[in-house]
C-alpha cells in the first residue's frame, strides 16, 4: 500500500469489458494524513495529504497480456470518511 493510503474503501469495479481489455471503477483511496514520506533514495518529501482526507476517484484500466498497462483516472480531495457519492458516508 501506498505509504500515505491507509485503505481503499468502498471499491467496485462495475464495468468490465473482457473483448477490449478495459475496466472502470470508482474507488475510495482514504489517507490518515503524514506529513512526510522517506522515499526508497532515503530522502524525506512533503506528503500530498497531510491531514486526513478521502480521494473518491474513477478509473479507467487498460489491460493487456494480464498487466495493467495504462490508468485514466478523476478525482479530488473530500473531508476524511466523506465517502464516495454513490455508497454514502463510510463512517457513522
Amino acid at each position: 500500500m501506498h505509504k500515505t493510503i491507509y485503505n481503499i474503501r468502498p471499491r467496485r469495479t462495475p464495468v468490465v469489458d473482457q473483448e477490449r481489455g478495459i475496466t472502470w471503477g470508482v474507488y475510495n483511496f482514504n489517507h490518515r494524513g503524514v506529513l512526510t514520506v522517506q522515499m526508497k533514495d532515503g530522502s524525506i518529501r512533503n506528503s500530498y495529504a497531510p491531514t486526513p482526507s478521502s480521494m473518491p476517484i474513477a478509473e479507467i484500466f487498460k489491460i493487456k497480456s494480464g498487466k495493467i498497462r495504462d490508468i485514466v483516472a478523476v478525482g479530488t480531495m473530500v473531508p476524511y470518511g466523506m465517502g464516495d457519492g454513490w455508497a454514502g458516508p463510510l463512517f457513522q
